[in-house]
């Protein structure tokens, strides 16, 4: 995994999937049938509410100047740096 998307991850998600690291391989595929099975039982309102929370926080924190947007080009960059293990 990427060290920033480690660095954006909740603690306990860190822990949960170190803890998932440590597994068989049949206790992973458990795991990931459960968790497939959970997520195709959530309501399709309660997904969107999850994929638009983050963006809805990325607006706001824009528009109280709390962060400054970057062109897509720059955001591109940044992106194929950090996947080329660039800083």
């Amino acid at each position: 995994m990427f060290d920033w998307a480690e660095k954006l991850m909740s603690k306990t998600i860190a822990n949960v999937l170190a803890d998932a690291r440590e597994l068989s391989i049949d206790d992973k595929e458990i795991l990931i049938h459960e968790l497939l099975v959970d997520l195709d039982s959530t309501p399709k309102e309660e997904i969107e509410r999850l994929q638009f929370e983050p963006i809805t926080r990325s607006h706001r924190d824009i528009v109280k100047g709390r962060v400054q947007g970057i062109s897509s080009e720059e955001s591109d960059r940044r992106i194929r740096a950090k996947l080329n293990g660039k800083k």
